[in-house]
């Protein structure tokens, strides 16, 4: 784990323990203990640019960050959050800028019946936050018609800084082919860039 990575993990560990304090001020300090728990997410498939990971995604959109809500994942073990986003852009799918869609991701905070709380990250991405705007490469999910899960794994997320102008890929492993070629550039040319794909011939729109 080089520096960066190092960097990385402190500010989630910070950002974690920052949302069980919360929680546990929200109940009046009188909780139980809480369990930090890091978890992998799958990276079985690599995507080297944006253009198969463009085809694959039932929607694309660049949107705000409203508000969430933190569950337990399948397996009872982790923690997944739903957040309400807000559409400014639908690059393709069946939404509209001005829907609000659920875009399920990784990690988040849940409290169990006793007191306890339990909080889950993923290694190697750095959550979302409330007020941010991100684009997202989404599947649908199962569980309703606009409720999406990131289709590439963490290489799907990417945070716009635009008091910065740069483009903050959500997944934090430095080798990773999207990270190494959008972390940094400008906002303007990744959504260009996003926008020849999708007026390139051949691709499933």
């Amino acid at each position: 784990m080089n520096r960066h990575e190092i960097r990385v993990l402190s500010v989630v560990l910070v950002l974690a323990l920052s949302i069980a304090l919360r929680a546990g001020a929200q109940t009046g300090g009188h909780g139980g203990p809480v369990t930090l728990r890091p978890f992998q997410l799958d990276r079985s498939v690599v995507y080297s640019d944006l253009k198969e990971l463009f085809t694959r995604s039932d929607a694309i959109i660049v949107g705000r960050t409203l508000a969430y809500r933190a569950h337990l994942a399948d397996d009872k073990q982790n923690v997944m959050t739903d957040f309400q986003v807000a559409v400014q852009e639908a690059v393709k799918g069946q939404v509209r800028p001005g829907d609000v869609v659920t875009v399920r991701l990784p990690g988040g905070g849940h409290r169990f019946d006793d007191g306890s709380m339990i909080y889950s990250y993923a290694n190697y991405y750095h959550p979302a936050r409330n007020g941010e705007i991100h684009v997202f490469f989404l599947k649908r999910a199962a569980t309703g018609l606009r409720q999406f899960e990131m289709c590439g794994g963490p290489q799907s997320h990417f945070r716009l800084d635009f008091a910065n102008d740069k483009v903050v890929p959500a997944d934090t492993m430095l080798r990773d082919p999207l990270v190494q070629k959008y972390k940094g550039s400008s906002i303007r040319d990744f959504l260009r860039g996003i926008h020849r794909i999708e007026s390139s011939p051949g691709v499933h729109k």
